[in-house]
């Protein structure tokens, strides 16, 4: 039969007390309050203590926090033990447990554990509790509200637990483990979104922070460009985790989650559309620097060998491109080497124009230059990509273009990379013989970090 007992604090002689001036009969009338009261608390402890396998809860201190399931056993000396699927299980810590009076009855949760953890992470970002008002208290269910909150209360609801909810909490541990953003030793956690012919229509980087249970997704529909940035609460599960509330890209949600152990990715299927959460060695959407070349705030970028000379900031790959072009114009015969280059980006017209000069060997003024032509595009997730279309005639003709083609192939090929660049702002352009106020920016490659060309903005706009 359903033993429910209801909260009602009374004084019941109150009545009485009231119409009555005799004050010796007031001490018996408390007595047999206060007896009342520690009946009614000692019931409450019977019943904490009469779950044979403890009791479980899925905590969500409020409604826009992540949901932690958490396992307890009310000893008979006063202990509790703690076990949850949080932080891997190293803040459940034993504990004691008190049934007390305050103005309502409470369950207060003594020494510092799993629930003193959660009260003050991230300066009490959670809104939990330890002390709590018991509200609702039954051998089928015990309903605890936050003994802090102001107006709505926020609760937790306790159930018997079955033989194999302690293990499986502590089980679902591993789950959060493989959130992190270092589970797999990877640069990136990216979250990615293909079709049934496997095209990726979302890109967005993904990162967890552990202590508040939230994921941070920020990305792109890869055709639209429409932007999807959201912080959302987690809940971990047997298989995997789920959003609290499901996240809605391009009209679709995504809620359920389940690991797959051979990709090491979580993955989420609904309809034609499969997310896979995972680590990658790039990130699913690129900084945004790139824009400023799109918006046409960066339009004339290069590197000049004579002037500029050497610095850190430039890579090997560009000197080794250097010296290939220095042999090749060498082997021509007419005493050139590289000296210069500069790109020229149209974001308005999809076109760049590259111009090479070259510089005497015996460092006379004589110098010639020749320019190329290649399509431009910038994609929704930021990658800046080149590819080359041809001699380009500035009104002098293609000759030396021409001339120069074979000789010049290495820098030609390095803007031609098939995956496309990623573009970082790099400060203020500085080398070993200048120091300038223009802007300097490094062109990336993405499936190469070490290839990459440091260069000076000539012409930008803040």
């Amino acid at each position: 039969m359903l033993k429910q007992l209801k909260i009602y604090i009374l004084v019941i002689a109150m009545s009485f007390v009231a119409c009555n001036d005799d004050n010796e009969v007031t001490p018996l009338f408390e007595e047999e309050s206060n007896t009342r009261v520690i009946s009614q608390l000692e019931k409450y402890e019977t019943i904490l203590k009469s779950s044979q396998n403890g009791w479980k809860a899925a905590y969500q201190p409020d409604e826009d926090q992540a949901i932690f399931d958490i396992h307890f056993i009310f000893n008979e000396d006063n202990t509790v033990a703690i076990t949850s699927d949080y932080n891997n299980g190293e803040d459940d810590l034993p504990s004691t447990y008190r049934v007390d009076i305050g103005q309502l009855p409470e369950l207060i949760f003594e020494n510092y554990s799993l629930l003193h953890k959660l009260f003050e992470v991230e300066s009490f970002a959670l809104g939990a509790e330890y002390e709590f008002v018991i509200d609702e208290i039954s051998e089928e269910k015990i309903v605890l509200k936050s003994e802090s909150d102001n107006g709505d209360q926020s609760q937790v609801t306790l159930v018997p637990a079955s033989t194999t909810d302690k293990d499986q909490i502590q089980a679902n541990q591993v789950q959060e483990e493989r959130l992190k953003d270092d589970f797999d030793n990877k640069e990136f956690r990216t979250l990615i979104i293909t079709d049934n012919t496997d095209t990726e229509v979302f890109k967005s980087n993904f990162s967890f922070n552990p202590v508040l249970r939230k994921a941070n997704i920020t990305g792109k529909n890869t055709i639209t460009c429409a932007i999807t940035s959201e912080v959302v609460p987690l809940k971990i599960t047997e298989t995997g985790f789920d959003f609290i509330k499901p996240v809605t890209i391009d009209g679709t949600e995504f809620a359920s989650f389940m690991f797959d152990e051979n990709s090491n990715s979580f993955t989420s299927t609904v309809g034609n559309l499969t997310a896979t959460l995972s680590g990658r060695d790039t990130p699913g959407l690129y900084n945004e620097d790139v824009l400023l070349i799109e918006n046409g705030k960066r339009s004339t970028y290069g590197y000049d060998i004579i002037k500029h000379g050497t610095t850190t900031s430039q890579s090997q790959s560009f000197w080794n491109i250097v010296t290939a072009i220095d042999a090749n114009l060498l082997a021509l015969g007419d005493g050139d080497k590289m000296g210069f280059y500069v790109l020229t980006v149209e974001p308005t017209n999809k076109k760049a124009y590259l111009k090479f000069g070259s510089a005497k060997i015996d460092g006379s003024n004589n110098s010639f230059n020749a320019s190329y032509e290649y399509d431009l595009e910038i994609s929704c997730d930021n990658i800046f990509k080149l590819t080359y279309v041809g001699l380009y005639d500035t009104g002098n003709g293609t000759g030396l273009a021409n001339y120069w083609k074979n000789s010049v192939q290495p820098l030609l090929d390095f803007w031609a990379s098939s995956d496309g660049f990623l573009y970082e702002e790099a400060g203020n352009f500085k080398t070993d013989l200048v120091d300038f106020s223009n802007p300097a920016g490094k062109f990336i490659k993405v499936n190469n970090n070490t290839d990459n060309f440091y260069g000076i903005w000539w012409d930008y706009s803040n």
